[in-house]
C-alpha cells in the first residue's frame, strides 16, 4: 500500500511540474529545432576544396588551393577527414598531385573515393592542366594513380556514378579547347576508355544520372564561349549520347540533382555574367524541362544538396551582393524555395557533403580580398515543410466606397521554425489620408508593439525586438495586427495603396558577419472591402528602405497613436 502511495506521489508531482519543463524548454527550441552551427576548423584554408561522404560517415575535403608558407597560392595536395561525431578535421594522406576543384570526386560504389583533371602545378610552379586520376582508398588513408590517364587533360567537366558502378567523365576543357570527349573510369580495372562524343563541346556543364541508368547532362559553355540551354542524354549500353529538349534559360556553372521521383532540378548559374534565379526541372519521361519556383536568391558557385527527405538544399555561392551566406531549400511536393537560417559566414566555391545523420557540412570556400577560407559549419535542416525565417505578411484593401471615412488592417506572422529578431515594420500612407485612431493587437508571440507616425510614414516594431515562431505553422497565428482608421482625401484618384515593408533576422553570430535579413513587400490597391491581399513573397528591396526598417526595428519605438 506505500508503495503504490509513493508511486502515485511521485506520479502526481511529475504531472504538476510539465507546465514548468514545458516553458524551460521554449527558450531552447529554437536551437534544438535547425540552423548553422560552427565546426571544427579545417587543418588549412581550401578554396574550390572537393568533399565525399564515406561508408563510415566521415566526410573526406581534398585538394582546392591554399598558401603555402610564404603566403603564395598553392594546389594543395593534402586532404583531411571530417568527423561528425566529435565535429573536428583529422589528417589523412595526401594526393599524388595538388588540383583543384575544377576537376571532379565521385564516390564509387565499394567506398573509394576517385577524382580526375583538374588544374595542378608542374615541379617548377607553373599552372597546368591535369589529365591525370587517382583514388582514395578509406581503409588506408592513401591516394594512389590509376592504372592509366583520362584521353586527354581535362577541367570544368563532369563526372557522374554510373549504375553499373563506372564512372562517366565529360567534356570540358582540354588542350586550349572545349571538350566534347567522353571517357569511362571502370574501378574493376582502375582504367580509363573512351566512348561516345557529345553532341557539342561544353564545359561547366553539369551530369545526372537518371533512375534508368542514363545520364543527363545540362548547359554550360560551347566553344564560341556562350552559355547554352542545350541538354543530351548519355545512355551506357551504347556508349552514345543523342540530344533532348532543353533548358528554358541558358546557363552555366549551375547546379542539378535528382530527385526521389525522378525529375532533375537544375538551379542557380550564369548566363554571360547574369545570374539566373530559375529552377527548371526535367522530366525523363517526356524529355522536357518545365520552369518550377524561383530561387529567392540567384547565384553561381553555389552547392546543391539532395537531402535524405527528398528536398534539396542550397547554399553559399557567388550573388550580385558577393559571397553569400544565404540559404534555400527546395521542397519537391510544393514545388517552392523557402528561405532557411543563414550560414554563419559568407562564401562561395565551398566542399558540401550530407552526413549520414541528414546534416549538411560546409567547409572552406573563399570570400572576397580574404585568404582561402578553413571555418566550417553544420546545418541541421528544419523539420517537415516549414521555412526557418518565413513572414508572411498582409495588408486589407481600403473599406471605403469614395471619399470619406476608411480603414486599412495590416498583419504579420512569422511562419518559420526560428525566433525572430530586428523585426520592423514600415509603410507608406497614400498622400492626404488623415489618421483617426490606430488599435493594435498581438499575440504573445512578440510582446508589445509600439507604432510612430511621421507624416504619412509610419513605422511599428515590438517593444522586445523579437518575433518568435508560430507553434503550430499549419494555422496562421498573426504575430500583430494593425488597424488604421482614417479618412481619405476630399479629392484625388481613390482608393490609394498601403505599401508596408518588413524586415526580420535569425541571430547570427555577430563577430563573423551581420544577421541574416529577410523582407517581405506588401502592396495593396483597390476598393473591394473584401479582398485581403495574397501573401507575397520575400524578395529584396531598395537597400535605404532596408535600412530605414533596421533602424527603426534596433532603435524600439514608443509611443502609441
Amino acid at each position: 500500500m506505500r508503495t503504490k502511495q509513493i508511486v502515485r506521489a511521485l506520479w502526481t508531482g511529475f504531472v504538476a511540474l510539465i507546465p514548468l519543463l514545458l516553458l524551460l524548454l521554449i527558450p531552447f527550441a529554437d536551437a534544438l529545432a535547425t540552423g548553422f552551427v560552427r565546426a571544427g576548423d579545417l587543418r588549412q584554408g581550401r578554396d574550390m576544396a572537393m568533399a565525399a561522404t564515406l561508408p563510415d560517415g566521415r566526410v573526406l575535403v581534398v585538394g582546392g588551393v591554399g598558401l603555402n608558407d610564404q603566403g603564395w597560392g598553392e594546389y594543395l595536395a593534402t586532404a583531411e577527414l571530417f568527423d561528425p561525431e566529435t565535429n573536428t578535421f583529422l589528417p589523412t594522406g595526401s594526393m599524388t598531385a595538388g588540383r583543384d576543384g575544377n576537376a571532379t570526386i565521385t564516390a564509387l560504389a565499394d567506398g573509394r573515393v576517385l577524382l580526375t583533371g583538374g588544374i595542378g602545378q608542374d615541379a617548377d610552379g607553373q599552372t597546368i592542366a591535369l589529365a591525370s586520376a587517382e583514388v582514395y582508398d578509406p581503409a588506408t588513408g592513401k591516394f594512389t594513380r590509376t592504372a592509366n590517364d583520362m584521353s586527354g587533360v581535362r577541367y570544368f567537366h563532369a563526372a557522374t556514378l554510373l549504375a553499373d558502378g563506372r564512372v562517366l567523365v565529360a567534356g570540358g576543357w582540354g588542350a586550349g579547347q572545349r571538350l566534347a570527349s567522353a571517357d569511362i573510369y571502370d574501378p574493376a580495372t582502375n582504367r580509363f576508355t573512351r566512348t561516345g562524343d557529345m553532341t557539342i563541346e561544353r564545359n561547366s556543364h553539369t551530369a545526372t544520372t537518371l533512375n534508368d541508368g542514363r545520364v543527363l547532362i545540362v548547359g554550360g559553355l560551347t566553344t564560341d564561349a556562350w552559355s547554352v540551354a542545350s541538354a543530351e542524354i548519355f545512355d551506357p549500353a551504347t556508349g552514345q549520347f543523342a540530344a533532348t529538349g532543353g533548358l528554358e534559360a541558358p546557363r552555366f556553372m549551375a547546379t542539378a540533382s535528382k530527385l526521389e521521383n525522378g525529375k532533375v532540378l537544375v538551379g542557380g548559374g550564369l548566363d554571360n555574367g547574369v545570374w539566373r534565379p530559375y529552377g527548371e526541372l526535367y522530366d525523363p519521361a517526356a524529355g522536357t524541362f518545365s520552369r518550377t519556383d524561383d530561387l529567392t536568391w540567384a547565384r553561381s558557385d553555389h552547392a546543391q544538396t539532395p537531402l535524405p527527405d527528398g528536398r534539396v538544399l542550397f547554399t553559399a555561392g557567388e550573388t550580385d551582393e558577393g559571397g553569400t551566406r544565404r540559404a534555400e531549400r527546395y521542397d519537391p511536393v510544393t514545388g517552392k524555395f523557402t528561405v532557411v537560417a543563414n550560414m554563419q559566414l559568407g562564401r562561395a566555391r565551398s566542399a558540401t557533403a550530407v552526413l549520414h545523420d541528414g546534416r549538411v557540412l560546409v567547409a572552406g570556400g573563399v570570400r572576397p580580398w580574404e585568404p582561402p577560407l578553413a571555418i566550417a559549419e553544420v546545418y541541421t535542416p528544419t523539420p517537415g515543410p516549414y521555412a526557418d525565417l518565413s513572414l508572411q505578411m498582409s495588408v486589407s484593401k481600403p473599406k471605403v466606397a469614395g471619399h470619406g471615412d476608411f480603414n486599412y488592417l495590416l498583419w504579420l506572422e512569422n511562419a518559420g521554425t526560428l525566433t525572430a529578431t530586428e523585426v520592423g515594420i514600415e509603410a507608406e500612407l497614400p498622400p492626404g489620408v488623415a489618421v483617426k485612431k490606430w488599435q493594435i493587437a498581438q499575440s504573445n508571440q512578440s510582446g508589445t508593439w509600439r507604432c510612430e507616425q511621421s507624416g504619412n510614414a509610419f513605422s511599428c516594431a515590438p517593444a522586445g525586438g523579437t518575433l518568435r515562431a508560430n507553434p503550430n505553422p499549419k494555422i496562421p497565428r498573426p504575430a500583430v495586427a494593425i488597424k488604421i482608421d482614417a479618412t481619405a482625401p476630399a479629392s484625388g484618384e481613390w482608393p490609394q495603396p498601403l505599401v508596408a515593408i518588413a524586415l526580420a533576422s535569425t541571430a547570427t553570430n555577430e563577430d563573423i558577419t551581420a544577421n541574416n535579413e529577410i523582407v517581405v513587400v506588401s502592396e495593396v490597391a483597390g476598393a473591394d472591402p473584401r479582398g485581403i491581399a495574397k501573401k507575397s513573397k520575400p524578395k529584396p528591396v531598395q537597400d535605404k528602405a532596408m535600412d530605414r526598417v533596421r533602424r527603426t526595428a534596433a532603435q524600439g519605438l514608443s509611443g502609441s497613436r
